[in-house]
């Protein structure tokens, strides 16, 4: 296989997996690390990919909210409903915005009150559903592509309030990059209220781990709970035990 054909190659299969170590190319291609490396150089020109440590991943995806809730749906649908258990009576919450949260919402308790504080149409509609609970909503400018809002008086609405559980989304997860978002204007909600948070819960499926996107958002370490998949590989579950992360396979 020439050099060309193994480029095209590999920007294939960063399509589908969108993570990749240098190791694994070098065995599946025959050739050394050292000639992977070159090719994902050159590879770099044309193509939003990075390169960290052993690990490739392809970077600046756009997000799409609608697209998003069909991909791993089952996983995500899993997680919302383990992560909605946690819930208890009294609690104040905040829901970030996202195609797994979304899921958080749909199975929330309807046997005691307590309050959500989000800034996002998909989840305040289904909130609505809800007569339990008290809603607190952050409003601004709509973004049709995450069906969030967002401005400067809803961070300063977030800011008013404390929590006792933040439920987060992510984009990727990587252990030295942090917890990142597919778009910038994420990011600083985000950060606020995870700042009133008095537990951070991340929920994200296994296969955002390794990735990395643009808009970073938090240190890994940040993060008290994560609720993902039960593939996640052995490799990942002993990074985040070892950070002192409480990890829950679903």
């Amino acid at each position: 296989m020439n050099k060309n054909e193994r480029l095209k190659r590999i920007a294939s299969l960063l399509q589908s997996e969108k993570c990749i170590s240098v190791h694994a190319l070098a065995q599946q291609f025959e050739v050394s690390e050292m000639t992977i490396r070159r090719d994902l150089k050159s590879l770099k020109e044309s193509n939003p990919i990075g390169i960290y440590g052993g690990t490739v991943v392809k970077i600046g995806q756009t997000y799409d909210l609608n697209s998003e809730e069909y991909a791993r749906n089952e996983d995500k649908r899993t997680i919302g409903a383990f992560a909605a258990s946690l819930i208890a009576p009294n609690d104040i919450i905040f829901l970030d915005m996202g195609s797994t949260t979304i899921h958080i919402a749909e199975n929330l308790p309807t046997d005691f009150h307590f309050t959500v504080l989000c800034n996002s149409a998909n989840i305040l509609m289904e909130l609505l559903k809800f007569p339990n609970i008290d809603i607190k909503v952050a409003g601004g400018s709509y973004h049709r592509s995450t069906g969030m809002f967002t401005s400067m008086q809803g961070i300063e609405y977030i800011e008013r309030f404390r929590t006792n559980k933040m439920f987060m989304s992510a984009a990727g997860v990587h252990p030295t990059l942090g917890v990142t978002c597919s778009t910038d204007y994420l990011v600083r909600s985000k950060q606020h209220a995870m700042d009133i948070a008095v537990e951070r819960i991340l929920v994200v499926d296994a296969s955002k781990f390794g990735i990395v996107h643009s808009a970073y958002c938090c240190d890994l370490s940040r993060i008290d709970v994560i609720i993902t998949n039960k593939s996640l590989s052995e490799e990942w579950q002993h990074v985040i035990r070892n950070m002192g992360i409480t990890l829950y396979l679903v």
